[in-house]
């Protein structure tokens, strides 16, 4: 499905300009049951400052935050035989070239080949979100954010035609407002009947969370607590590889065209990014010597949140 994709990227056509009426016109209508699976997720939890802050709707991952696992208290056994061979795998394709590190994403192999383009819910996604950020005047503010990634090569403009969209997977996204700003998410869960999701075909890689218990007693016994925020953590790990670019893609509208991009890096939404992140940085301080800031490192607990 993806070999002919496998070109590099200086050779990919960009700017090509699909009239979005037109494309719309000839797209299948989406049940109202899968446009609210993006745009209105159900809560797994409840939040109880919802009501006095937007951002309670975003899910963070509370659940698996206060676990049995992340408490210090596993339920399971060792990594499985298949678990090391998978990470190992995944090792061994972190390379670090340009001040970045890139990789391979690790995926099942015999289901990444069956997941669909799903296009045509992206298409059907995207129409909805542009009606309702374009009532509400800020779907300018939301094109910026993509305008800005483009700039910094987070992700890239490239020409695919529509008789072609079935070769590439595309990504449904939707804003996530918050009281002084917007972010985007990407829903890599979203999956048609009898289908596979882009999660499910990858592998979502073991916890290296650090234990949450031994993090709460480090706070009651030092003086000092050393918090830091990551800028765009998940857009600084690149994609080695063309056909994992070519998983990653997504709908922009512009004007009155309908534009094609695809990210570069790993992005939040997908259930390996954590995984990714996290082993990226624990090997990243193993090329130091094991001192005391290495350790900050190799123990942290890092929470990832929208």
């Amino acid at each position: 499905m993806y070999e002919n994709q496998l070109k590099p990227r200086h050779k990919v056509k960009r700017g090509a300009k699909f009239n979005y009426t037109s494309l719309l016109d000839k797209t299948p209508p989406l049940s109202e049951y899968k446009i609210n699976f993006v745009l209105n997720p159900e809560e797994k939890y409840p939040y109880p400052l919802k009501a006095w802050f937007e951002e309670g709707n975003v899910q963070r991952r509370l659940g698996n935050m206060f676990s049995m696992d992340s408490l210090g208290l596993p339920i399971t056994e060792e990594f499985s035989t298949v678990d090391e061979e998978m990470v190992q795998k995944f090792r061994n394709t972190i390379s670090y070239k340009d001040g970045r590190y890139h990789v391979q994403l690790p995926w099942y192999e015999d289901k990444v080949k069956s997941v669909p383009s799903y296009y045509n819910a992206a298409l059907r996604i995207l129409e909805r979100v542009v009606k309702d950020l374009e009532k509400k005047g800020l779907y300018d503010q939301y094109v910026d954010v993509f305008r800005q990634q483009e700039d910094e090569g987070i992700i890239e403009e490239i020409t695919v035609t529509p008789e072609d969209f079935q070769k590439y997977i595309w990504i449904p996204h939707r804003p996530v407002l918050k009281l002084t700003d917007q972010t985007t998410v990407f829903i890599c869960s979203y999956k048609g009947a009898n289908a596979t999701s882009l999660n499910e075909a990858a592998y979502p890689g073991v916890n290296l969370m650090g234990d949450m218990l031994e993090l709460l007693i480090r706070f009651r016994a030092n003086k000092y607590v050393l918090l830091a925020d990551i800028r765009k953590a998940f857009l600084m790990i690149r994609l080695e590889l063309e056909k994992d670019c070519n998983r990653f893609c997504f709908f922009l509208k512009k004007g009155d065209n309908l534009h094609c991009y695809r990210y570069s890096t790993i992005l939040f939404g997908f259930n390996a990014s954590s995984f990714i992140l996290n082993y990226v940085l624990k090997y990243h301080a193993e090329k130091f010597p094991a001192d005391e800031y290495s350790q900050v490192l190799r123990s942290t607990f890092m929470l990832t949140i929208w």
